[in-house]
């Protein structure tokens, strides 16, 4: 994965049991993907959790954070945004960071080109210090892009309880082959709907279909994002009736235990062909 970020191999602090580290990219590049195979692979036996919003009062914060690392088990927080924090956010995590005092590990999330909610300087300039720079997907050489592949098929084969799939080199070179633009959202769908249709050992990919550049891949449990898993839960059971029942709306709507017309309106809503 160093090679997807750009970098020969990882830096020396990431062998350290409390490290941090901000990672950077566009919307839809795999900052969070990123983030959650870092945890996996350098504290597996440890909870990872998936912080989308601050509390904005420091003493909430505190005890939240508190909390967070509690379920975790001194694991890893994910908090995306950091272009968002206030500047008491940013002194607070400053002086945690600054510090280094903590037993557990963050990963700080953040889209360029976004202008900062609020400034603090010194944890901003700190923040430099320990960047990964995740590329746009059209950035990417063959070689990444095949790396990249690889990791977000761990983690959907994963996820989706269906580790025994494989993806034959024919199939790699073909998805190799499509344009996704500079969104990684494209790519994960195109992964999940072949996975989803898959009956055999092997992966088998589907054509694609432009218009579907949402992610709607069902979060991990420790995502706390409840609208994006429910539209999530709600496309993955209406592929699998559509896979089931030949695209027949009638049966689909039956088996989904929904009226035609609302078994439409989703599939529109959702972006299903």
């Amino acid at each position: 994965m160093a090679e997807v970020c750009g970098l020969q191999s990882w830096p020396d602090w990431f062998e350290r049991k409390n490290f941090w580290i901000r990672i950077s990219g566009p919307s839809g590049s795999g900052k969070k993907t990123l983030g959650k195979w870092l945890h996996r692979n350098l504290s597996p036996e440890k909870g990872i959790l998936v912080i989308g919003f601050l509390p904005e009062q420091i003493s909430k914060l505190e005890k939240s954070l508190d909390e967070w690392v509690r379920m975790t088990n001194c694991g890893t927080i994910l908090i995306e945004g950091t272009e968002k924090f206030t500047s008491l956010q940013q002194k607070f995590f400053f002086k945690i960071l600054s510090e280094n005092s903590g037993d557990f590990q963050l990963i700080f999330t953040e889209t360029p080109g976004v202008e900062p909610t609020e400034i603090f300087r010194p944890f901003r300039e700190l923040l430099l210090q320990r960047t990964i720079v995740v590329p746009g997907l059209d950035e990417f050489n063959s070689s990444q892009k095949k790396s990249l592949i690889e990791l977000i098929l761990e983690e959907l084969k994963d996820s989706m309880g269906r580790e025994d799939l494989r993806l034959s080199e024919e199939n790699l070179h073909k998805v190799l082959k499509m344009n996704f633009g500079k969104n990684l959202s494209g790519l994960r769908n195109l992964l999940e709907e072949s996975i989803l249709s898959s009956s055999g050992s092997e992966i088998g990919i589907l054509d694609r279909k432009e218009s579907r550049d949402r992610i709607l891949t069902i979060p991990d449990s420790e995502d706390l994002d409840l609208r994006r898993a429910v539209e999530a839960v709600e496309r993955q059971k209406i592929l699998l009736a559509q896979k089931l029942f030949g695209g027949n709306q009638i049966r689909m709507a039956r088996a989904l235990g929904i009226s035609r017309g609302s078994l439409q309106y989703k599939l529109k809503q959702l972006e299903i062909g």
